[in-house]
């Protein structure tokens, strides 16, 4: 029906990679950011900052961008509740704020530099 030989299809086929996940943090970012209605500029920084977070080590990548979006929005004073940017990355309410309080605990500095240079951008 296409006009083409099955050895082009099968040719096609074989450079189409449609078995890969998205596993990678960045991966989430734009996925996350068309739901919460977010501008793409801000979609761009969070994706910058999620990059950033990587010192955090072992957190599912859903989870660490939550995190990224709570924290831009809450220094950007972007509207979203921490309960709608925990629904859209299907993280819970609790695992969102342990996370955040493990940061601020152990990493704080880290915290206060990554603000600062994602702030008012």
């Amino acid at each position: 029906f296409t006009g083409c030989t099955m050895s082009t299809l099968f040719a096609i086929e074989s450079c189409l990679s449609l078995t890969d996940n998205l596993t990678e943090a960045c991966d989430f970012v734009n996925r996350f950011g068309v739901n919460l209605n977010m501008k793409f500029s801000d979609i761009r920084r969070v994706e910058n900052m999620v990059k950033e977070l990587q010192w955090m080590g072992n957190v599912k990548p859903n989870c660490l961008v939550a995190i990224a979006f709570h924290l831009y929005c809450k220094q950007n004073s972007i509207t979203h509740s921490v309960r709608e940017i925990c629904d859209q990355c299907d993280i819970s309410l609790t695992n969102m704020y342990s996370l955040l309080r493990r940061i601020k605990k152990s990493h704080n500095d880290k915290l206060e530099e990554l603000l600062q240079k994602f702030s008012g951008v």
